[in-house]
């Protein structure tokens, strides 16, 4: 069952070395958030929850090369640093060229914290209201609003999904840019990009949204 894997996944150890950089946090909310790897996976009916899990912790330790962990170090980062922004860019971008220049937003906002302590990003919220309050046994306020990212400062406790190798490049090679801000059309996804608030703002009237 969904519950069976969910708890396999969560909380066995299967000695991979990427395992070693699995944070724990009691605003966490799924530990593995992150690690299942999109891709094509085989299994039998009826297979053990472990032996599922098993398999694709092998297959996330095989994609995350050395070369991946090299740049990761470059940059200051870790893993988990790495999984949570490529999370992020996941869920708000359509294509690979809308994936580097969303990195570049958040990463540039990273970098002034001071002028921008907080990320803004609806998937965050959407993560808070989806998953987490509808499967959490004891409500927690300091864990929503720590992975809420317009309540939250910084990056959230946690992945908000399991992010492919594109958002993960993504993250590690983004495109280069003087964007703070970030929106996208409502019905054709195409992204607006934007230095300053004005002009985000004027975007938004191009993309059909309408702030409340």
């Amino acid at each position: 069952s969904a519950d069976e894997f969910i708890r396999a996944f969560n909380t066995a150890d299967y000695g991979y070395d990427f395992e070693k950089n699995v944070k724990v946090s009691s605003l966490k909310f799924y530990k593995m958030e992150g690690y299942l790897f999109p891709d094509t996976y085989t299994f039998y009916l009826e297979e053990d929850a472990r032996i599922v899990a098993k398999k694709i912790c092998k297959n996330f330790n095989l994609k995350v090369t050395a070369d991946i962990y090299g740049r990761i170090n470059d940059l200051g980062m870790d893993l988990e640093e790495t999984l949570i922004l490529a999370s992020m860019v996941q869920a708000e971008a359509r294509s690979t060229r809308d994936m580097k220049r969303v990195a570049s937003v958040f990463l540039n906002r990273l970098e002034k914290p001071d002028e921008f302590p907080l990320l803004q990003s609806d998937p965050t919220r959407n993560y808070v209201e989806d998953i987490i309050v509808p499967n959490i046994e004891v409500p927690s306020k300091a864990m929503y609003e720590a992975y809420n990212t317009y309540k939250g400062s910084g990056l959230p406790p946690g992945p908000i999904c399991n992010p492919g190798l594109d958002a993960i490049n993504a993250v590690l090679y983004p495109e280069e840019t003087d964007y703070y801000y970030f929106c996208a059309d409502v019905n054709t996804g195409e992204g607006f990009y934007a230095e300053t608030l004005e002009q985000h703002e004027e975007n938004l009237v191009l993309a059909g949204i309408t702030l409340n």
